[in-house]
């Protein structure tokens, strides 16, 4: 799998063509709507302030005052599904949804008494930004399930590091009942004083197919974002 199942461009035009074809203004041209992760950043009235894309692009949002109550001055990892309002002004979006993902800070393993290691079924994962990204599909019923991510070690090995992070999953002895899709990105920019792009992350979760399995990919940093 790639990382499209979390950016897509949704032709909203094709998907109303029946629609259209009844109504007088056949000029009219839908905007693309696009879905991708990214982070969203309040001001200090709790209102959003800009959204920013993992290649690090910033959107100005024309909607900001529709979500409201937020966390001040704070960074939230959503994946949102926006538009852009205006060809010539591309800075300028209209947020249609958000949601947020399961974005916590890697603990360290010796601060975790009992590691559950439920499983799931991954169907995909990479690295962008500053984010190592997993997208799986959990199954549920009524329970609330717990996921964490667990810092288990750092190695090195020919002068480059190994972070070396899983993942906890605890179902709380929850019915295995529907598929529930599950958006995990895990921060790596707190290591960023420690790692470089020459070293690499490795990220393992428990499977129902194939058990534990692990992947590992370059040392993502993005160097434009201030946290």
């Amino acid at each position: 799998m790639n990382k499209g199942y979390f950016r897509h461009i949704i032709t909203i035009s094709s998907i109303l063509l029946a629609f259209c074809a009844c109504s007088d203004d056949n000029d009219f041209v839908y905007p693309n709507m696009i879905t991708e992760l990214a982070e969203m950043k309040t001001g200090k009235d709790g209102n959003i302030q800009s959204l920013v894309v993992d290649n690090g692009t910033c959107y100005e949002i024309q909607n900001k005052d529709k979500y409201d109550g937020l966390i001040k001055d704070s960074t939230y990892r959503v994946l949102a599904s926006y538009v852009q309002l205006d060809e010539e002004n591309k800075s300028l979006v209209e947020i249609k949804t958000i949601r947020l993902t399961n974005s916590s800070y890697p603990i360290k393993r010796e601060k975790v008494k009992q590691i559950a290691t439920d499983p799931v079924e991954l169907q995909s994962i990479w690295t962008s930004g500053n984010y190592l990204n997993v997208y799986v599909i959990s199954k549920v019923k009524d329970i609330q399930h717990i996921y964490r991510f667990i810092e288990d070690s750092i190695t090195t090995s020919n002068g480059r590091k190994t972070l070396h992070i899983s993942l906890l999953h605890q179902r709380n002895n929850d019915i295995e009942g529907y598929n529930r899709t599950i958006y995990l990105s895990v921060p790596l920019y707190p290591y960023h004083q420690t790692f470089s792009r020459t070293d690499s992350v490795s990220f393992t979760l428990n499977t129902y197919k194939n058990g534990f399995i692990k992947r590992t990919f370059p040392f993502p940093i993005r160097e434009t974002l201030d946290y």
